[in-house]
């Protein structure tokens, strides 16, 4: 309800006064001034699926929960069974920790949650929580969570190879996932 009014008040028309009005804008602020010159997004995906977020929680080695930053001061985060801020990372597979397979026997379940487990650890090194890591997600998946790819840093962003989903993958801590696509990260 809070999101939707703020968002209504950024529809109102400016009040006059010393920036003007949306019929006769005042001048531009300095810093207004260097954002009109910033280039604009080559396709609507760079407006929309791009964000920076604050790592929440780490679940497993290719699952974790953030606050997503959406612009003008929003944000969202998970909140009980609103997953809205679980991310999968995208083109990986990480051994399972939570819950076993059909048919597995005991050695193997041990064995699985054991590489599980070095997995989520590994993750929580590259992406501390309280860290702002840069994120493109895909779509969701069939549990409602966000497929996306991370970058701890931003000089790395939009770089594949420089990813998080990447480097869990080149580490041999995860497997190629296609998600019934095609996948993103090849295993080398």
């Amino acid at each position: 309800m809070m999101v939707v009014g703020c968002l209504c008040l950024l529809l109102l028309p400016s009040r006059p006064g010393k920036s003007g009005t949306m019929e006769q804008p005042g001048p531009a602020p300095e810093a207004g001034a260097a954002a009109q010159e910033a280039p604009m997004p080559v396709a609507e995906d760079d407006l929309l699926f791009n964000r920076k977020a604050t790592v929440l929680r780490i679940v497993d080695g290719d699952t974790f929960d953030a606050r997503v930053q959406l612009g003008f001061g929003l944000s969202v985060e998970p909140v009980g069974k609103f997953e809205l801020g679980r991310f999968r990372m995208y083109g990986i597979n990480t051994p399972e920790t939570h819950k076993r397979a059909p048919g597995m026997t005991d050695k193997e379940w041990e064995v699985e949650k054991a590489a599980g487990k070095k997995a989520a650890a590994r993750l929580a090194v590259l992406m501390p929580v309280g860290k702002e890591i840069f994120l493109r997600s895909m779509k969701p998946d069939k549990y409602g969570r966000w497929l996306c790819v991370a970058w701890a840093t931003f000089a790395d962003f939009g770089v594949v190879e420089k990813s998080v989903n990447a480097q869990m993958l080149g580490e041999g801590l995860a497997k190629a996932n296609s998600y019934g696509d095609e996948p993103l990260l090849k295993a080398k």
